[in-house]
Formats: C-alpha cells, structure tokens, sequence
C-alpha cells in the first residue's frame, strides 16, 4: 500500500497531526520501544504476584502491588524515550497547557473514553442485576457472577485482538486520508474489516460450539454451574461475530478527524 501523499501544506500537518495525536508513541518511527513499554510491565506484574499473592501471603494486596509496580516500570521506560525523540525537539513551551490544543487532543481520545465509561456503567448494573436477579432462581448468586467473569474475561481476549487491528490501522487511515489518498483510506479500512471479521468468526464458532470446553478452562464446576455458564456464554456472546466491524468503524471516524462521529458509533454498541 503507497503511503506517500501529495506534498500539500494542510494535508501534511493534517497527517501528520493525525498520526501523532492519534497513536502517540506508534506514530513515531522506533515503535518497537512502545511495545517493549507495555511488555516489560506485563512480565513484571506476571513474575510478581505469584511472588506477592502466595510467597508474601498479602493475597489481592500483594496482586495490587504487583500491577502498580508493573505500570511504574513501564512509565519509566516511556518517560527515558521522551529524551531520546529524533522527530521532535521539546522546549519549555511544550509543556504550557494549552486550552485549543488540549480540546483536539481529547476529541481525537472521546470515542474510546465514552466507550470505557458506558462499559463501567454497564458492568456495575449488570452484576447487581446478576446477584439480585440470580438469588431468585435456582442458580443463587454465585453462578451467575462467576459465570459472568468468565465470559467477560473470555471475550477480552477476542477485543484485543479486534481492537488491536483497529488500531493498526489509524495511522495508516489518517495519514492517507490527510493526504488525499482516498483509494488507500478505502483498501485499509476494507482490509482491516476482513480479518477483524475472520477473528470474530473464529470467536464466534468457539463460544457457540465449544462453550463447555472454554468454561472448564477456568476451573469445574457442578451441573447448575455449567448450564448457567454455557447459556450465558452463548446468549451474551451471540453478537460477537459484528463487533470487528463496529470497533473498526469507531476507530475509523477518530482516525479521519470526525471525533463526535466515532463516539457515537461508540455508545451504540454499549448504551443501545
């Protein structure tokens, strides 16, 4: 795919723009140095709770713990590569708040925070209504809440994936959209749709076919337990195989600068 555009002023800074305010560290060229941020966290935190958790007995303090110094490590090597920048040169004005500036900035990130808050909102009702709602049946309120977690955790993984090609794409869709290069916008956006598709209807097989083998993954259970979790899991999980489209689609109307757009098509997904 040809990323280079016509050399014009506005549709330059616009790329340009995009790219950067888009995806911040992955705009720039050495964007290995941006995974190695969120890696090394991650392994930290790994090889620490069981350190903390089960060797220091603290139990979900020592887990806490283990996640914050994760995030402390993985902010210190993000905050060594500001000085190591090749593309950008920081001044003391840099660091001046800037009200028009910062206003972009957020337009660009409300889709994905409108999103995170509808989930949160959505989680609290939804475990409230499990609890109470499940203490009326014959499940009580366990089932329902462990069953629930497992889902949810299951289907995590399945977002990330989605999430992590629909955020491939943005620079590539800004840049190009920026630039003019329409036919690129269109070949990136379809070609995002295609495989967020395959994994969705690869998540989509799984969690309707083999709900009981991903269930026992988590642990046994008794019958009442595996009827609620398999019914569950392929109630709220029946969806599934549209969420590479909408995702993208969100992701999509960030990445050419129509913010509201995007945070709408958010809120569809979560609120409606």
């Amino acid at each position: 795919m040809a990323l280079n555009g016509r050399k014009e002023p506005k549709a330059a800074a616009k790329a340009a723009g995009n790219g950067i305010v888009l995806m911040g560290i992955f705009g720039i060229i050495i964007c290995w140095l941006a995974k190695l941020c969120m890696v090394v966290g991650a392994i930290v935190n790994t090889i620490l709770d069981p350190i903390f958790i089960f060797a220091c007995d603290w139990g979900i303090a020592g887990g806490a713990w283990a996640t914050v110094i994760g995030q402390i490590f993985s902010f210190i090597l993000a905050l060594r590569y500001l000085w190591r920048f090749q593309t950008i040169h920081f001044e003391k004005e840099s660091f001046l708040l800037d009200i028009k500036e910062s206003l972009k900035i957020c337009s660009m990130g409300i889709s994905s925070s409108s999103n995170q808050i509808a989930v949160t909102v959505i989680q609290i009702i939804q475990y409230n209504s499990l609890t109470y709602y499940g203490a009326l049946t014959k499940y009580g309120m366990d089932i329902p809440l462990a069953a629930c977690g497992i889902v949810m955790k299951t289907n995590a993984i399945l977002l990330a994936i989605v999430v992590g090609i629909s955020q491939g794409t943005q620079p590539i869709i800004g840049f190009n959209y920026g630039a003019r290069q329409y036919h690129c916008v269109r070949e990136a956006y379809l070609l995002a749709v295609k495989w967020n598709l395959v994994v969705s209807a690869i998540g989509f097989i799984a969690f309707q076919f083999f709900p009981h083998s991903i269930i026992s993954l988590f642990g046994s259970g008794d019958e009442l337990y595996f009827e609620f979790a398999v019914l569950f899991m392929r109630t709220y999980l029946f969806m599934v195989l549209v969420n590479g489209v909408q995702l993208l689609s969100s992701s999509f109307f960030t990445a050419i600068g129509k913010a509201l757009k995007g945070a709408l098509l958010a809120l569809t997904r979560k609120q409606i």
